[in-house]
């Protein structure tokens, strides 16, 4: 999983999107509750890190690797374009950001997350892969 330091960025820049309501699937923020609205979301997938300079202990090199995925519904039957148009939006926020805390590396094109209506009630759902890296030292 992602360091705290890179979910905080995320999750700040998060903050920007107002296209759709913003929530959070790992429940420490709103949930998706009952109401049909579209929705955009992200979850941390994969984080490793490993050593990339030798020194001493504090001075020591480390890169920490990964992705997040960002998640855009829209309620089932509304219409596949209208979850692509926010994804693409959303897509396009994260590819323009250059944090000061890591790399955007890549941003995936959209695919479907689901093939049946049986996610979180009746969403249809598309998601993006987003890889970075980060370097600090220890």
């Amino acid at each position: 999983m992602s360091s705290s330091v890179v979910r905080s960025a995320v999750w700040t820049k998060m903050d920007e999107w107002t296209d759709t309501r913003v929530i959070d699937l790992e429940n420490t923020r709103d949930p998706a509750g009952t109401t049909l609205t579209p929705w955009a979301s992200v979850q941390f997938l994969l984080g490793t890190e490993e050593q990339i300079c030798l020194a001493d202990v504090g001075d020591r090199g480390w890169r920490e690797e990964g992705s997040f995925q960002l998640l855009m519904a829209v309620p089932t039957y509304t219409g596949a374009s209208q979850c692509l148009t926010h994804m693409d939006n959303l897509r396009a926020l994260f590819r323009v950001w250059s944090p000061a805390d890591m790399t955007i590396r890549k941003v995936h094109p959209a695919f479907a997350m689901i093939d049946h209506n049986e996610l979180l009630g009746n969403w249809y759902i598309l998601t993006a892969l987003v890889s970075y890296y980060r370097d600090f030292y220890e």
